[in-house]
């Protein structure tokens, strides 16, 4: 089993403690990214709860994380399709080029 780091991170006005196998700076970069976006949320309505804030926060992290993983998809498709046309010119040149002795 990984050995775990505890860091104390700062959202909002608030104080967690995270707990993970992934390194202190990872988790300050991940810590980061929730402060943003719910600081970004909180710029357009400020009247809203931090309980409000952190599910519009989600909701936007989720569609972003949907978004890339629908482009990953489609970028290794399309990887697969070139490595599929690659063989398929190869083998083409090598059945017009004379066998080497």
């Amino acid at each position: 089993m990984s050995e775990k780091n505890k860091i104390e991170v700062r959202i909002g006005d608030n104080e967690y403690t995270l707990v993970a196998a992934e390194s202190e700076e990872y988790m300050h970069k991940v810590a980061s990214l929730v402060d943003k976006k719910m600081l970004a949320i909180c710029q357009v309505d400020d009247r809203l709860s931090t309980s409000m804030m952190a599910v519009l926060a989600a909701i936007n992290m989720a569609d972003d994380y949907l978004k890339l993983k629908e482009r990953e998809e489609k970028l290794v498709a399309q990887v697969v399709e070139y490595t599929k046309e690659i063989e398929r010119l190869t083998a083409q040149v090598e059945k017009k080029q004379p066998p080497s002795n």
